[in-house]
């Protein structure tokens, strides 16, 4: 899980990156940018209920 956690806030990186060499225009990294950020949120609380349960 903490990987694939890991790999969300790269995501968010590369996301912000392309967005600001303007291969990706406002709308798709809004898109995108919202989808992985939730993701994220989800593998966060996760991570954290599974480590306050051991």
């Amino acid at each position: 899980m903490s990987i694939a956690y890991k790999e969300t806030r790269e995501t968010k990186y590369w996301l912000d990156l392309l967005h600001d060499t303007r291969d990706l225009g406002d709308k798709e990294h809004s898109e995108h940018f919202k989808d992985v950020d939730e993701i994220g949120g989800m593998l966060f609380s996760t991570i954290r209920k599974c480590r306050q349960t051991s």
